[in-house]
């Protein structure tokens, strides 16, 4: 079974799976990179030469092959929940953890994240804030669907995070039911 690590960007699902996967001992997988990887282009490139749907495609494609190996903590890119597809691989495949933060917090990490604007296209025309609290509203009950935990990470560090998805974990992976 994977451990599946949902939630908007820039909550923390590639550095706090990162973690687990040490906490565990369990491979660790970021989808986006695996997606980048696989085609030779980075996500604004996709994006921009191709477009949302296009990624997207690729995007499912690149899940269905990881769920398809050895069990893994896996952070998935923040629309990972859009199609249901998706969201029916990850309930068939794994637990899924959702990251949660709220609107002003993602937005600070983004614009901390030297790199961020570079490597991840807009979504829409909006600014940046209204794109964050706009995207994040429309996504959150999908997150919520698929979320067999949750945990806000506004006032945690990785390792507070990591530790506590760890322990959710231990007791899934011991009653494989979750708790």
């Amino acid at each position: 079974m994977h451990l599946f690590l949902i939630g908007f960007r820039a909550t923390g699902k590639s550095t706090v799976a990162r973690r687990l996967s040490e906490l565990l001992q369990r491979p660790f997988i970021d989808l986006d990179r695996e997606i980048c990887l696989s085609s030779g282009l980075s996500i604004a490139e996709i994006f921009k030469a191709s477009g949302e749907a296009q990624f997207r495609e690729l995007e499912a494609q690149q899940l269905r092959l990881v769920c398809n190996g050895p069990p893994s903590v896996i952070a998935l890119g923040g629309g990972i929940v859009l199609l249901e597809q998706n969201r029916t691989c990850l309930q068939r495949y794994g637990r899924v953890a959702w990251l949660s933060a709220s609107p002003v917090e993602i937005e600070a990490r983004m614009h901390n994240d030297p790199d961020h604007f570079s490597n991840r296209p807009a979504l829409t025309e909006l600014s940046a804030t209204d794109e964050v609290a706009t995207i994040l509203n429309e996504r959150m009950p999908l997150y919520a669907a698929c979320a067999d935990y949750t945990i806000a990470t506004d006032k945690l560090t990785v390792e507070q995070v990591a530790e506590k998805i760890a322990k959710w974990w231990q007791r899934v992976d011991t009653n494989n039911q979750p708790t």
